[in-house]
């Protein structure tokens, strides 16, 4: 679940901040990242608060589904775990 102690908009600020390091980082530290996103991310489609319109419940589940097989595969591609990262973010922003 998310924190109660960090307000979503804090969140995905500091979701988006994560994002923009992927590209920077090594292939561990990438691992590592986008682990930490997922997490969050899952976190975040958990929150009970959130009143999701069908179709972003769709779009949540998956765009979660495809980072989570991403990260099965070893260390994401920062581009194509950028998008799918990106359209959650975006997601959640909104609700």
């Amino acid at each position: 679940m998310t924190s109660p102690t960090i307000s979503r908009q804090k969140r995905i600020y500091q979701l988006r901040e994560m994002l923009e390091t992927l590209e920077r980082v090594t292939p561990a530290g990438r691992y590592s990242v986008a682990e930490t996103i997922v997490r969050t991310l899952r976190g975040e489609a958990l929150d009970p608060d959130i009143q999701f319109r069908p179709s972003q419940r769709q779009t949540v589940v998956r765009s979660l589904d495809d980072l989570e097989h991403q990260m099965s595969q070893g260390v994401p591609e920062p581009d194509a775990f950028d998008r799918k990262a990106q359209i959650l973010i975006d997601v959640f922003a909104v609700v």
